[in-house]
């Protein structure tokens, strides 16, 4: 069951919703509003250090997780 989020283009309000199915109606949580759209949602990954720093991107020296920057240790 996916959590989608949307913004509805009536009166700007960001809401989420979870779908059973994929042809589930959904509307505004706010004014019921049927236009709305779909936003990109990112996920969060729990890292096995605190004191680690997110990384945004990798070189391109092809990620083999010893020492690439990435934070998986092989």
């Amino acid at each position: 069951m996916p959590i989608y989020e949307y913004r509805c283009l009536d009166c700007s309000e960001e809401f989420e919703a979870l779908l059973l199915n994929k042809d589930d109606d959904v509307s505004c949580s706010s004014c019921h509003g049927s236009n709305i759209e779909k936003q990109f949602s990112s996920f969060g990954v729990k890292s096995q250090s605190e004191t680690q720093t997110p990384v945004t991107s990798v070189g391109g020296s092809g990620c083999r997780h010893s020492g690439c920057g990435c934070g998986v240790r092989s």
